[in-house]
């Protein structure tokens, strides 16, 4: 089995702490159409033999004989495509596009530790500890959601952090799929996409929401449920909530407090340092 040489790792912007292992990654060196099995890479160390590559919503497998050689940067590497991953099979990507690599247990930093998850259960949900992680993001090809342990913000006090959708500044494979995080305390949500379900609490749950960054942050999407009807439940963005009417931008999103308000939902999108509001059921702004 030949090792291929020369890991490329891109770094993670904006991010409080810095991860102790970024999931190994690099970039396409040449755009790759659907029916080619063979994917030029920028570098390519730590590739063996059954590694596994994902890039967008596809996951391929290094194919490589015994006596094959490779070249150390910008190499044609042999893979097999149509991988079980979130994608319906072999996608055209295109040059530059972030490749992620799913290493082989004895080229991992902790064997059998590599960042990836195949399975379709996401695990990585409510507070984490971003120092206690191996490898991020973590990776689930199968549902074609990568996350994050963002320290920025939390959802309640004492939190070190809280699992999100991975989204460098460079606005790279963002955004994916938001798993569901059950919200019981006040507390600041983060500055990044994230779908929320406000539950039971001994009285109103008071959110509060920062801007995001024009340019970087744009395209983040936020959706708030209640399943909460006892409690007029509140989320602050000081004059940040755009909506359309002719007194925008609001400060203050009021979830309606009686059980015909189940399911009332707020979706906002991030863009020029505002939160505009998509869709509004069952919330009042002011």
């Amino acid at each position: 089995m030949k090792t291929l040489t020369k890991l490329s790792l891109l770094a993670f912007a904006a991010l409080a702490l810095q991860a102790q292992t970024a999931t190994p990654n690099t970039t396409l060196c040449a755009a790759l159409p659907v029916g080619v099995n063979q994917v030029c890479l920028t570098a390519t160390t730590s590739l063996v033999n059954q590694s596994q590559i994902y890039v967008d919503n596809e996951l391929m497998t290094v194919v490589l004989s015994n006596s094959q050689t490779v070249c150390a940067s910008s190499c044609y590497v042999p893979v097999r495509r149509g991988g079980a991953a979130a994608g319906s099979g072999p996608q055209a990507h295109a040059n530059a596009a972030v490749a992620w690599f799913a290493l082989t247990p004895g080229a991992t930093k902790v064997p059998g530790v590599n960042g990836f998850n195949m399975g379709t259960n996401v695990t990585d949900i409510g507070p984490c500890t971003r120092t206690a992680q191996i490898y991020l993001p973590k990776i689930y090809p199968n549902r074609g959601i990568k996350r994050d342990c963002d320290v920025g913000g939390t959802l309640a006090t004492g939190q070190s952090g809280v699992w999100v959708d991975y989204a460098p500044a460079e606005g790279l494979d963002f955004p994916s799929p938001s798993p569901l995080i059950a919200v019981t305390t006040n507390g600041a949500l983060s500055v990044s996409s994230g779908n929320y379900v406000l539950t039971t609490k001994a009285g109103v749950i008071a959110l509060t929401l920062a801007a995001p960054t024009a340019g970087v942050q744009d395209g983040m999407v936020i959706t708030i449920s209640t399943a909460n009807g006892a409690n007029a439940d509140t989320l602050t963005a000081t004059a940040l909530l755009q909506t359309g009417g002719g007194s925008s931008p609001y400060t203050t999103a009021t979830f309606g407090a009686t059980t015909a308000y189940v399911g009332s939902t707020l979706t906002l999108k991030a863009y020029n340092g505002f939160w505009y509001v998509v869709s509004s059921t069952g919330v009042a702004f002011t």
